[in-house]
């Protein structure tokens, strides 16, 4: 799959999505050097991602461009994962 990358979540169309959300990892194995915002819809990954330097960044574009409540990570995830937006 040929992934999209956005600059923010204003970019994204989640019309077509059952049930979207939005996985944020710090430093995974894909982008060692990076923090991703990969769209998720149910439990299947999606094409598109926002890559940014720090969560932080992931994070604040989140919470400024949209309505998502975020759930911390459970004890079972990879460690790479942040948390969930959903």
């Amino acid at each position: 799959m040929q992934e999209k990358r956005v600059e923010s979540i204003q970019e994204i169309d989640f019309s077509g999505l059952k049930m979207p959300f939005i996985a944020v990892y710090e430093h995974p194995d894909d982008f060692p050097n990076q923090c991703v915002a990969r769209v998720y819809d149910l439990d299947k990954p999606t094409d598109t991602v926002m890559v940014k330097e720090t969560v932080k960044e992931i994070e604040e574009n989140i919470r400024e461009n949209s309505t998502m409540a975020f759930m911390k990570r459970g004890t079972d995830d990879v460690p790479a994962l942040v948390g969930v937006w959903m």
